[in-house]
């Protein structure tokens, strides 16, 4: 599955989908809490995927993910 998308500077985008389809582990991969298996990750022109553990942290400082409370839902 290919999936592509931007999001421009200051602007905010949620995920939602049916429970297993994806959405923690596409937040997870973005921000590279969890590795990739293909493909590329591009965040400030950087690709996520290949940055080293500084460059990784520096492009945390700007990324932002909030995972839903399980028992909220």
């Amino acid at each position: 599955m290919m999936l592509t998308f931007k999001i421009e500077e200051g602007k905010t985008m949620g995920v939602v989908g049916e429970s297993g389809c994806g959405k923690s582990t596409l937040g997870r991969t973005i921000i590279h809490l969890q590795d990739s298996t293909d493909g590329q990750i591009i965040f400030d022109g950087k690709d996520v995927t290949k940055v080293d553990k500084n460059g990784l942290a520096d492009l945390r400082n700007d990324m932002q993910i909030i995972f839903q409370d399980p028992y909220s839902s």
